[in-house]
């Protein structure tokens, strides 16, 4: 049986760096579902045509665009000076995304810890298809 996902569908996340920290204090990301138009955008962005034809693969786009469209929101970020920094928003192939400028903000192992619960996130599994 075909099980659907609620493609409006996030969770809050913080992350392991943050966990020890007072709630106030906390980043809060919200991480959603990744459309299948993103989706899409995802994979074509990923593959591309090496020498001879053959298909070449780029995990880092990969990577950087599953955050890019996963990330739906965020509380409590700020910058090196601690004033709050907000979000802001680019049209993507795949949709409404996080824009670059953001993105290249976000530390590497914060953006890395993101795709991860992203991407497990978006995996349908037994739990899912037993509720």
């Amino acid at each position: 049986m075909t099980i659907t996902r609620d493609s409006k569908r996030t969770w809050d996340y913080v992350c392991e760096e943050d966990r020890a920290l007072p709630p106030e204090e906390q980043t809060v990301w919200t991480l959603g579902v990744l459309t299948s138009r993103a989706q899409a955008a995802i994979l074509d962005a990923s593959i591309t045509t090496g020498p001879k034809g053959a298909q070449v693969e780029r995990p880092g786009s990969a990577q950087l665009m599953v955050v890019a469209y996963g990330l739906k929101g965020v509380r409590n970020l700020q910058d090196g000076d601690g004033n709050p920094v907000e979000l802001s928003w680019q049209t993507g192939s795949g949709g409404a995304r996080v824009s670059d400028e953001l993105l290249d903000s976000v530390p590497p192992q914060v953006r890395i810890e993101l795709f991860t619960e992203i991407a497990r996130l978006n995996r349908l599994d037994a739990t899912d298809r037993k509720n």
